[in-house]
């Protein structure tokens, strides 16, 4: 959504503000970041595409704010505090629509409380109608008939892994009469999760992902273990793992995280925990260095005994083709194998297992 009038004026009660008007990705991202002072009947405020939960930081912010959410009639739900620069997200406890950003204790100056309701000029009125309520009520149309879930709909708490199902991402239907909005549903952010992971993995020149996993719909790609964790404050989740079952384990598969030192750490430490359990996971490079050096992770070492586990046969190779690594490992990880996916050879190690 992106709205004509970049500012305006409202109203709350008997209050008269002027307002930035934040409406697009880009406008909501920046913010008021920077910005030095702010007039006493001035702010920013911020409109959203959907009612949902929000969560706003105040990176590169000197200035001491106050914010308050509104919900999808303008009606406000609840006014916090915001403490310059700081990178704790400040975030609302209902779904909300609006958010208007003031000078610290403006709203308490000004005897703004929560249920007092923000109006509108006519003019503002109609061009939010037109390109936010019309295709908010599209777009929640849409959704609820095609059932399409979202992380927020799990009410997962933050920390906590669960567990996702295949049915979970079944919501893929052609559009019927284009153009049809985009609906973000639990497809399009797990891929994203995945995109992150595997960015520095080449598919072909110049594009970079998962062969298996190249768009949301590819999802759950024959996957039936599935696991995801939200880490931090933002309304999605930062954290995947995809498993199969194989010859009675759970054979470890994609993986997506969201870049972050937590979601990375978890993944890692996660991975370590199930292949010391008994499930196996084939690696490569750096992550295999890591289970074996760091978490000490037994790998299998035995031809046949692979392809077994795997249900395909590899070229074996046994120990690893570079004598530093091989002498670092040792006869313990003498279970190197090349195996060709999407097109190309890769050099693998079958981990845990034990």
């Amino acid at each position: 959504m992106f709205l004509k009038h970049k500012e305006t004026f409202l109203s709350i009660g008997n209050k008269r503000i002027f307002v930035e008007v934040a409406s697009c990705d880009k406008t909501r991202q920046i913010g008021l970041m920077n910005r030095q002072e702010l007039s006493e009947n001035s702010g920013m405020l911020f409109i959203f595409p959907d009612s949902n939960y929000r969560s706003f930081w105040m990176k590169r912010t000197p200035l001491p704010l106050s914010i308050a959410y509104a919900n999808k009639l303008g009606t406000i739900i609840e006014i916090k505090s915001m403490e310059p620069l700081s990178l704790k997200g400040v975030k609302s406890s209902s779904p909300s629509m609006f958010a208007l950003e003031m000078n610290k204790g403006w709203f308490k100056k000004n005897s703004i409380r929560v249920g007092d309701k923000i109006s509108f000029p006519e003019y503002f009125l109609s061009e939010l109608s037109g390109k936010n309520t019309k295709m908010n009520l599209l777009k929640e149309y849409i959704r609820e008939l095609l059932n399409e879930k979202k992380w927020a709909d799990f009410n997962a708490p933050q920390g906590q892994t669960i567990n996702l199902t295949p049915e979970d991402f079944e919501d893929d239907v052609s559009c019927p009469e284009p153009p049809c909005p985009e609906v973000r549903d639990l497809d399009d952010e797990i891929f994203d999760l995945i995109q992150t992971a595997y960015a520095d993995v080449e598919l072909e020149p110049g594009k970079y992902g998962n062969a298996k996993v190249r768009s949301p719909s590819d999802l759950p790609a024959g996957y039936t273990i599935m696991q995801a964790a939200n880490l931090d404050s933002d309304p999605e989740p930062d954290f995947f793992r995809g498993s199969k079952m194989r010859a009675g384990r759970s054979k470890l598969g994609i993986v997506g995280h969201d870049g972050s030192a937590a979601a990375i750490q978890k993944y890692l430490e996660d991975t370590a925990e199930q292949l010391k359990s008994g499930a196996i996971a084939e690696m490569s490079g750096k992550i295999a260095h890591i289970m074996i050096t760091r978490h000490g992770v037994p790998a299998v070492v035995n031809h046949a005994q692979v392809e077994s586990m795997l249900g395909k046969p590899v070229e074996w190779m046994g120990k690893h083709p570079e004598e530093k690594y091989a002498s670092r490992y040792g006869s313990g990880y003498d279970g190197w194998y090349s195996r060709e996916i999407a097109g190309t050879k890769h050099m693998k190690i079958l981990l845990g297992g034990q």
